[in-house]
């Protein structure tokens, strides 16, 4: 498993988002500070209540002025209007018992306590109004009162002044306190605002710095994958250009070991000449198939293997492929089968590709085969397009090597085992053959229980005419 490596963290990247943090925290705290002192500005203010309570001053000094002239002329009107402004003395005074000006006003003690009495003289002149019938009687129990409480509306009056001094004061020092938090809050977001900045350009260069270090190792990779690119084609153009310097000297030495073998020109003595040059013989062949496979793999990666598809007769390169195949199968005990192909189906591939596909299959189901044992070549049309399929019943192939088997110079272990010779090529070569076709080469198989191997050719490469078709020679 591999490790997590975790991003190294420099110090001063730790200081930084640490005072971040804590300058965050304290613009938190001077913020709800700021929203408790505004709650407590709405109700700190007695501006309305000293209004009414001056109010209630100017009434009871009206009232007293009409209820002199009221007793010093007695008459109808005056008696009214002198007792209407009773009636408004009274509804201003009811005004700072009720609601938000009592909240506001008895915040104050000694100011609340003023207000107390000077509503209970009030009310205890209502009590004695209720038991008079006359207005001029009323009018005397008023007047009577008054002059008693015009003490009371005079220490209500310095009260009030106190009160609102007291709420001046305090109202000062909010705001001063005020302003101080702003400061203090503006002070501490300029702060966080420079240790952002400070944080984002840390990471920024850092961001640079590893953008730098991934371009210039993804430069270095693709100078690297473009150096092996380069390699590998330069080898597999040389090899491809090695065709005819390879084989031209493998073919004089396959000949001549033929006519020393063979005796050609006479006895060979001693007889074990005519037995080295057998050897030769069998070597040299052994040795141009492994050229060629190498050439033609090498040919497919460097993009030089020419391909002339044609519309072809698969039964008749089938048929071509297994009397090919004829002589070895009879060294080897095993028979070939060429099975019924479905009627007049033509496949359009590359002649030579297609008998080489198909004798690359052929060869390999002979080598993982024992004696005795079948081999069937088989066509089979098929949604995919048409399925060319040669089937044994050998040995079969273990899972794991299944996997690796269409790779270069892979051999299954069943050729070890009966001592045959390969180069790990033809199936690899005739994968690519299959892709240059548009087409596919599976491989199904299990230990013991045969093999399959199958060419899907595309469905454009497959027709039914019954034209008459070129046959592989």
């Amino acid at each position: 498993m591999t490790p997590v490596r975790l991003r190294r963290v420099s110090l001063p990247f730790v200081v930084l988002m640490t005072a971040m943090v804590a300058g965050t925290a304290l613009a938190g705290l001077l913020f709800s500070q700021l929203a408790g002192m505004q709650r407590d500005e709405h109700t700190m203010p007695i501006e309305d209540g000293a209004w009414v309570l001056y109010q209630v001053q100017a009434e009871f000094l009206r009232t007293r002025l009409l209820l002199s002239e009221a007793r010093r002329t007695p008459t109808t009107a005056n008696e009214e209007a002198a007792l209407l402004r009773y009636e408004i003395f009274q509804s201003r005074l009811h005004r700072i018992t009720q609601g938000r000006l009592h909240a506001d006003l008895g915040r104050h003690r000694d100011l609340a306590a003023q207000i107390a009495r000077v509503v209970q003289t009030s009310a205890d002149i209502d009590r004695e109004l209720g038991e008079m019938l006359t207005p001029d009687a009323r009018l005397a129990v008023i007047e009577t009162r008054f002059a008693a409480a015009d003490r009371l509306v005079q220490e209500l009056t310095v009260a009030v002044n106190h009160a609102t001094s007291v709420d001046s004061e305090m109202r000062e020092t909010a705001l001063e306190k005020a302003h101080a938090y702003l400061q203090a809050l503006f002070a501490t977001l300029v702060v966080i605002a420079l240790l952002s900045g400070a944080v984002a350009w840390m990471q920024a260069r850092r961001s640079a710095r590893e953008s730098a270090k991934l371009m210039e190792l993804s430069a270095h990779l693709r100078d690297e994958r473009n150096r092996a690119e380069t390699a590998s084609r330069a080898k597999s153009v040389f090899l491809a250009n090695m065709s005819h310097e390879l084989r031209t000297p493998l073919n004089a030495i396959i000949g001549f070991a033929e006519v020393i073998a063979g005796q050609f020109f006479g006895p060979v003595t001693p007889k074990r000449y005519a037995e080295y040059g057998a050897d030769i013989h069998q070597s040299g062949r052994y040795l141009l198939s492994l050229v060629n496979d190498l050439l033609d793999l090498a040919k497919i990666e460097a993009g030089r293997m020419d391909m002339a598809p044609d519309w072809l007769d698969p039964q008749a390169a089938a048929a071509d492929t297994l009397k090919t195949c004829e002589a070895e199968a009879a060294r080897g005990q095993l028979s070939l089968v060429l099975a019924d192909f479905p009627a007049r189906v033509q496949l359009r591939a590359d002649q030579r590709a297609l008998r080489q596909m198909l004798l690359n299959l052929v060869s390999n189901a002979m080598k993982f085969t024992c004696p005795g044992g079948r081999i069937v070549l088989r066509a089979e049309a098929t949604a995919e397009g048409l399925a060319l399929s040669v089937i044994d019943n050998g040995r079969g192939i273990a899972p794991d090597l299944l996997k690796r088997l269409m790779e270069p110079f892979v051999q299954g272990a069943a050729e070890a085992v009966q001592g045959q010779q390969g180069t790990g090529l033809g199936l690899s070569i005739t994968r690519r053959l299959m892709e240059m076709h548009g087409g596919t080469l599976t491989i199904d198989s299990a230990p013991d229980q045969g093999t399959t191997a199958r060419l899907v050719f595309p469905p454009g490469a497959v027709r039914r005419d019954e034209a008459p078709v070129r046959r592989a020679a």
